[in-house]
């Protein structure tokens, strides 16, 4: 006899008030299966697009400039001064 069949032939043993609350507590399962099944789906969505995010910032290039204004040149003195090679 498997587990289904068990199950079953206990439930034809319970009274009617007992089964109401069975009835209630395999909703409660069914609800929570559901959910980890959604936050299961939108975690392998979320990977997705950081990888696709992250491929496409790989591929971006990074231009070096010189400071057209004075604010420019201070604020790069100022983060090498702190150690930022920018």
């Amino acid at each position: 006899m498997n587990t289904r069949e068990t199950v079953v032939n206990k439930l034809q043993q319970l009274p009617d008030p007992l089964l109401a609350r069975v009835e209630e507590f395999l909703d409660f399962l069914i609800a929570q299966q559901q959910k980890q099944a959604v936050n299961v789906q939108s975690e392998d969505t979320l990977t997705d697009r950081w990888k696709q995010w992250f491929e496409v910032v790989d591929q971006l290039s990074v231009s070096t400039h010189q400071p057209q204004n004075e604010y420019q040149q201070r604020l790069l003195e100022k983060y090498r001064q702190q150690g930022l090679e920018l």
